[in-house]
């Protein structure tokens, strides 16, 4: 059933397929071996737990999630971008490092596919070329002014900190600049002798440790808005000419204006650009969408919607409105995007509803009690585990181990040998 689910996918029809009680680790599978193929995925999931299980999922199926140490190269060498939940309590300076990070590797073609939470689908985005002149690649040995670095990366929107910890920091002390840019989970400490830039390394930010050397940095926004001259004088324009064709009022105009001169990051994309975009846009040709039920994924729209409305009615009574209309879509506008493209169902099997689509069940084992019940197994469980494994390895057509750490891998395989 598995492979023909898969051939079907392959063909690439914009049309529903509907899988059910299929996991997250099917979607996972499903999702891995359609990206192998040289589809672009785009897996949506409905909230930030399920975002860290598909996290350690992907890292099962996809090599390339797996191999190496997190944070240790430039933005995204995965083939995989995740976009962080947005709630309207993540338009912040961090939310938008994380986001700006996955768009740019989008842009870039590096990653093929998305990994999002449903609440990123509805709001609205920064214009497709809003890196084509906002990145800076700094080489170790290369010449560059530290003093006309901070500036730039500062009206990008970084803050001047003491000492960097999270993301869009940034803290100079003398010829040596911290700093934490999109894409990185360790900050960057770049070593200046005059213009010159001597060395180039991650450091913990808490022990303060080298994690190790760089030869090249890349620095990207944080800040989703233009801030330099000409793009405040856009965003001024663009409302101007806006309410003097009724499309906003008094009222939203102060605002918008109150909160771009605030530096408040609650500002959103769609109220600032003309050329402002939808997730979609960012995603290749023909993605395959890898969706929850649809009941869900409905229910899910909807709960984001009303929390950015209660929201956006928070910034009215404090004086800084700033219209939903533009900010965000509705969530009926991305269910007519899907009705367009091909897509996968997760459908949960529901007590009284009829089993629509292939079956592709899925078994969900918590403990080592689960897996094995009986009192026998429990007592001696290294040697039941070692007898399953013989087993499986005859049985299942792959067997697949997980790991906390390099420490308890590396103390499971002395024990095996």
């Amino acid at each position: 059933m598995y492979k023909d689910v898969l051939a079907r996918l392959a063909q690439g029809r914009a049309e529903a397929l509907i899988v059910s009680r299929a996991g997250l680790a099917t979607q996972a599978r499903i999702s891995a071996d359609m990206l192998r193929q040289g589809r672009g995925v785009a897996w949506v999931v409905k909230n930030r737990d399920e975002l860290l299980m598909a996290q350690g999922l992907l890292a099962l199926f996809s090599p390339a999630c797996s191999s190496g140490e997190a944070g240790s190269s430039e933005v995204s060498t995965s083939p995989w971008a995740v976009l962080p939940p947005f709630s309207p309590r993540a338009a912040t300076r961090e939310g938008w490092a994380e986001r700006l990070a996955a768009l740019y590797a989008l842009r870039s073609g590096r990653a093929k596919a998305l990994l999002l939470t449903a609440d990123s689908l509805l709001p609205r985005l920064v214009p497709l070329d809003f890196f084509d002149d906002q990145e800076l690649r700094l080489t170790q040995g290369e010449e560059t002014s530290l003093e006309m670095l901070l500036e730039q990366v500062v009206q990008w929107g970084y803050s001047r900190v003491p000492m960097v910890s999270n993301p869009g920091e940034v803290a100079r002390r003398g010829d040596i600049l911290d700093i934490m840019p999109p894409g990185y989970e360790k900050p960057l400490r770049l070593d200046f002798f005059g213009d010159l830039i001597e060395e180039i390394r991650l450091f913990d930010p808490v022990t303060q440790r080298s994690r190790g050397n760089l030869h090249e940095a890349l620095i990207l926004p944080v800040s989703p808005l233009r801030r330099d001259t000409q793009g405040e004088a856009r965003m001024h324009a663009r409302w101007q000419r806006l309410f003097q064709k009724g499309l906003l009022n008094e009222n939203e105009r102060f605002g918008l204006t109150r909160l771009l001169e605030q530096g408040d990051f609650r500002l959103m994309p769609g109220c600032c650009y003309d050329a402002a975009t939808t997730l979609e846009a960012w995603l290749p040709s023909a993605t395959l969408w890898m969706l929850p039920g649809r009941q869900e994924l409905g229910e899910a729209l909807k709960s984001a919607e009303s929390l950015w409305s209660q929201a956006f009615e928070a910034q009215d009574a404090e004086g800084r409105p700033q219209p939903q209309r533009m900010a965000l879509r509705n969530a009926e506008d991305m269910l007519a995007v899907w009705e367009r493209s091909p897509r996968v169902y997760a459908e949960p099997l529901v007590m009284g509803a009829e089993k629509s689509g292939t079956d592709l069940p899925e078994r969900r084992i918590a403990s080592f009690d689960e897996l094995f019940p009986t009192p026998a197994e429990q007592d001696r469980p290294w040697q039941t585990l070692v007898q399953a494994l013989k087993r499986w390895q005859g049985e299942k057509r792959q067997v697949l181990l997980s790991f906390a750490s390099d420490k308890s891998r590396a103390k499971f395989l002395n024990l095996a040998a």
